[in-house]
């Protein structure tokens, strides 16, 4: 499952974004939403857009989602 940190109003918490088969296909997906958002944000810095991207979506497996 991948999830964007800390995006929900009133400190509702992670928004879920996606559940996947594969760890492949959640980096895939994770890679895509960073791309996408840096692509049409109007900034100089784009690598350091999406390192702070890259910090703001996590990943977590079905065992630890259980946990």
């Amino acid at each position: 499952m991948v999830y964007w940190k800390e995006i929900l109003k009133n400190n509702q918490g992670d928004a879920p974004m996606g559940a996947f088969d594969t760890t492949i296909e959640a980096h895939a997906y994770k890679k895509g939403l960073i791309d996408g958002i840096v692509m049409f944000t109007k900034t100089d810095n784009k690598g350091k857009l999406e390192k702070e991207l890259n910090n703001q979506f996590y990943m977590k497996t079905i065992e630890e989602e259980k946990s």
